[in-house]
């Protein structure tokens, strides 16, 4: 499953998610946490994300996409960025 939502208030420039995470609008990831060095970036999953065994998303780029367990990036990679997760109801 892929499911990707950024929500914007436009109270900041655009290039500011570059500056922060490395990557262009579009293309941005749970990955692009490991350069959130400031835990500025809030993750958000939405159960029905957490419920499936695969979590599928960008490499990066518009064009590429990779399949990882739920599990590897809720418990695993989440806990070694050190960034909180809020779980919404979908």
């Amino acid at each position: 499953m892929v499911k990707t939502l950024f929500l914007c208030n436009r109270k900041a420039p655009a290039d500011l998610m570059g500056k922060i995470l490395g990557t262009r609008i579009g293309s941005t990831t749970v990955f692009s946490t490991l350069l959130d060095k400031d835990n500025g970036v809030q993750i958000v999953f939405d159960t029905d994300v957490l419920a499936e065994e695969w979590y599928g998303c960008s490499d990066g780029t518009t064009t590429g996409y990779m399949k990882i367990k739920t599990s590897q990036i809720f418990h695993d990679f989440l806990t070694f960025t050190e960034h909180s997760v809020n779980i919404i109801p979908m």
